[in-house]
């Protein structure tokens, strides 16, 4: 089958040392998978011995069953899994090298594949996907040394097999630790985790099942991923991942990956995602946003950058009473409104949200720019507003933000 991602062309086994292992550079396997997609030309998967995910390149359909499952599920289905190890692995061998297919089950996408094994122990499986693209004399040789950088980083621990990598994130997110005790960590954890980086707060639910579900998490989530540290702080599991790409927000895959990870999570609660950083030293401030995203949102995942600036006033909402914030032309605004059948409460919302922006509050609004000028011109003179005051503005849009931030915390009841 022809795809727009296949351009295959023969490279030599010295290209591949060199470009592979300029690669191992990164420390990530999602950068050496797109490494070799590049090198190769053509689309290449990722899974751990599970036949879990662990990367793929590109990071969309192609038109090939195994290829679009994994993508979509993350998993490749059990009886699927069953019918390649018969079809194509019945060697008497326990491990295999790469090798390629074109008939059988993969007739539809000729491939190569290859194991990362060492001793007993397999650590995953890699498909070169060369569709109608030819094999050439030097490809299993190049995917061979491909094999043998992605061992470099799959054979080293996993992060999640050590408690330890745990207690250096509660050491960084201890405003009580020493300074001497916080740059150890922070070196310990860089040492084996790529930046930048991005920390997801998960707020444990109250039952026993709940508890027991997020302890189970801190291996299972290291076990499935990598670049991943877990743990469980108070009422929270807390997990640091590395390698993150985006700089002031998340890559539309990273963001992807992050929902579904916390859709995995869910059962113990929902998460709150912070920016994306690079110093872990900073890492109290991204659990106050981590923190500030859950509190402030009511998906099973919000993201830091996402609630703001809805986020600045959730803490407001502990005081007595937050009304005492609220500009009190609101609460006028709003009975007017009831009285009268008039619609000035979301015009007046909508046109401060909107940063006084006619056009694009007219246009949230479903109406007529005039119809917008003729209603703000009422609401100043029915209840004395200076709209373009400096002050005022500010004062009502900081009520608005602070009435949503209600709003979302009722939703949450």
């Amino acid at each position: 089958m022809t795809s727009p991602f296949f351009a295959h062309q023969r490279r030599t086994p010295e290209e591949a040392y060199r470009i592979f292992f300029e690669a191992l550079q990164h420390y990530s396997l999602r950068e050496l998978v797109r490494t070799a997609s590049d090198f190769f030309g053509v689309p290449v998967l990722l899974t751990n011995e599970h036949y879990h995910l662990i990367s793929m390149y590109p990071k969309e359909k192609i038109g090939v069953s195994l290829y679009d499952t994994l993508l979509a599920r993350r998993i490749l289905p059990k009886e699927l899994i069953v019918s390649y190890q018969q079809e194509y692995l019945t060697s008497t061998e326990h491990f295999y090298d790469p090798f390629y297919a074109d008939t059988g089950q993969v007739e539809e996408c000729p491939r190569i594949f290859g194991e990362v094994h060492s001793g007993s122990r397999i650590y995953g499986h890699f498909a070169i996907m060369l569709s109608d693209e030819p094999l050439y004399d030097t490809d299993l040789a190049c995917a061979a040394i491909f094999r043998d950088a992605l061992s470099i980083l799959m054979m080293r621990p996993k992060l999640g097999d050590y408690s330890t990598y745990g207690t250096y994130m509660q050491n960084l997110l201890d405003a009580d630790t020493a300074p001497d005790q916080r740059i150890f960590a922070q070196e310990e954890i860089s040492r084996i985790m790529t930046s930048g980086y991005a920390l997801m707060v998960t707020r444990i639910g109250t039952s026993a099942s709940q508890h027991a579900f997020a302890a189970m998490s801190t291996s299972s989530l290291s076990r499935n991923y990598y670049e991943v540290i877990t743990t469980i702080c108070g009422d929270y599991l807390v997990s640091l991942f590395g390698s993150v790409r985006g700089t002031d927000t998340y890559r539309p895959s990273e963001a992807a990956f992050y929902q579904k990870t916390a859709e995995t999570l869910s059962r113990a609660g929902r998460s709150g995602l912070s920016r994306p950083f690079q110093d872990l030293l900073d890492l109290p401030v991204h659990f106050k946003e981590a923190m500030l995203a859950l509190n402030a949102g009511t998906e099973t995942l919000s993201i830091f950058y996402d609630v703001m600036p809805t986020a600045l006033f959730q803490d407001i909402l502990d005081l007595e009473d937050a009304r005492v914030f609220l500009h009190p032309a609101l609460e006028q605004i709003r009975k007017y409104d009831s009285e009268n059948l008039t619609h000035y409460y979301e015009t007046l919302r909508v046109y401060s949200l909107c940063l006084h922006n006619k056009e694009q509050a007219a246009a949230e609004l479903c109406i007529h720019r005039n119809t917008l000028l003729y209603r703000t011109n009422r609401i100043a003179e029915l209840f004395d507003l200076q709209l373009e005051d400096t002050t005022t503005a500010l004062y009502l849009i900081n009520s608005f933000q602070i009435l949503e931030a209600m709003e979302r915390d009722k939703m949450r009841e």
